[in-house]
């Protein structure tokens, strides 16, 4: 299938719409899965089959001065929806590469909302966490590429 350029919220949306399976494991164009990672996923859905967003660490490459460790830490939000509420009063806390998200979580919630051209993952997690448990990969499940000309940045 290919789509017209538009923004990141519209083609995740096309993207969940074309989806068949359970999950949708996000990793954009110019980050990497690291090896090991779908395993995590496997064993952490196994262990707790009833969250609806997994997310692990991010290691970081390209230009890494922001991220002096390279690493992206994550805390494990299971069992602790209102403190994930708490703190994403600020900033973003959970990561959108390399996250497996139940596909029927976007049926309850709605898709990304396409006016937000950046943090438009911020803006689905703020919306989100009231209808969904997340819980904490331990693995570093995706390669994040920083640049000065990322979304994020």
């Amino acid at each position: 299938m290919s789509k017209a350029h538009t923004n990141g919220a519209d083609t995740r949306n096309v993207a969940v719409r074309e989806a068949t399976g359970d999950f949708v494991l996000w990793v954009d164009s110019d980050d990497l899965l690291m090896p090991g990672a779908i395993a995590a996923h496997r064993a952490a859905m196994r262990d707790y089959p009833a969250a609806d967003v997994y997310y692990g660490n991010l290691k970081v490459f390209g230009d890494t001065r922001r991220f002096p460790s390279a690493e992206v830490l994550y805390d494990d939000f299971w069992g602790r929806t209102a403190y994930l509420r708490h703190r994403l009063v600020s900033h973003n806390r959970v990561p959108q590469p390399g996250t497996a998200v139940r596909r029927a979580l976007y049926t309850r919630v709605g898709g990304y909302d396409p006016a937000f051209v950046r943090a438009h993952d911020y803006e689905f997690w703020t919306r989100a966490v009231d209808h969904a448990t997340f819980k904490h990969v331990s693995a570093f499940t995706c390669l994040w590429r920083w640049h000065s000309s990322n979304m994020s940045s």
